[in-house]
């Protein structure tokens, strides 16, 4: 069902033995992540990470995996940020040998260095860790790798600024929505999607990386916690739709320049914990037609 409606890729959260096996011959380009939990194992000991490439990457030589992602600074710990760059610089050694497979991390707008919202100023913005983020765009620029970058602007929704006057559509990407927001340079924002891609563009040129590539994971979730009218299977169907059209045309700060784009996730994900309840529901492969998210 996936490859019928004509989606090609697939972000999938943690090596899943029996999903992968599904995929074999799908020709469905995958990007496989790695928990947070395994950075000290695989930082400490190149040997380690040479392992994790024979168990989830050769033992499914058919699968056409095109990233691994290690880790999500999102909520990951001081001591894994330690180990994180090391570890993916591992990992690369140990894919090198075997596979054109990019390695890279995942992060969000956790990382700026004041609290996101919507009125943040997308070339204001910068990142609380000037030495870590220094060090990841720098492996990422050396190894020609993508930095992967989770947005979800319906989780933007809760911190809606009182001096910022916006809409549903300007969340789920209506064409017909009104601009919400204006930058320093005046550069106009109708779309939250954009005004968030634009602010990683900010961070990452205040530290001197203009030029590097990176990859969105977005999604919207179907259901939340009881009595919430916004996470509803509806918008999660209109937004992934919008979203598929609106990234072959970039943003305003990068017009017609698309933006790579996984829907985040394939699959809900019951087990988290401590999370919001939206964050188990993203899953836009689900198995009934009356659930399914994907355009």
């Amino acid at each position: 069902m996936f490859k019928e409606k004509g989606y090609s890729k697939m972000w999938i959260s943690q090596p899943d033995n029996e999903l992968l096996t599904a995929l074999n011959n799908q020709r469905i380009k995958v990007i496989l992540s790695i928990p947070n939990s395994k950075a000290n194992d695989l930082s400490n000991d190149v040997y380690a990470a040479s392992r994790w490439v024979k168990d989830n990457i050769l033992a499914h030589p058919t699968v056409g995996f095109t990233h691994v992602c290690m880790g999500d600074l999102s909520n990951m710990s001081t001591d894994d940020c330690m180990d994180l760059v090391q570890a993916m610089e591992n990992l690369y050694a140990a894919l090198k040998r075997h596979h054109n497979i990019k390695v890279s991390t995942l992060v969000d707008n956790s990382s700026f260095t004041s609290t996101y919202d919507i009125g943040n100023l997308p070339s204001k913005c910068q990142f609380e860790s000037k030495d870590l983020f220094g060090d990841i765009l720098k492996f990422l620029k050396e190894k020609d790798s993508p930095l992967f970058i989770k947005l979800m602007p319906y989780f933007e929704m809760a911190n809606i600024p009182i001096s910022i006057k916006v809409d549903d559509g300007n969340f789920l990407l209506n064409s017909t929505s009104n601009k919400f927001l204006t930058d320093q340079d005046n550069t106009e924002y109708k779309f939250v999607f954009d005004a968030m891609v634009d602010s990683f563009f900010g961070a990452m040129k205040d530290l001197g990386f203009n030029d590097t590539k990176f990859v969105v994971a977005s999604g919207w979730p179907r259901q939340a916690n009881p009595g919430d009218t916004k996470a509803t299977v509806q918008n999660a169907k209109t937004y992934n739709t919008n979203l598929k059209r609106h990234i072959e045309n970039g943003t305003p700060k990068n017009k017609n320049r698309i933006i790579e784009t996984f829907i985040s996730s394939a699959f809900d994900e019951d087990m988290l914990v401590q999370v919001y309840e939206g964050w188990k529901h993203l899953g836009a492969f689900v198995f009934s037609w009356n659930n399914l998210t994907l355009p």
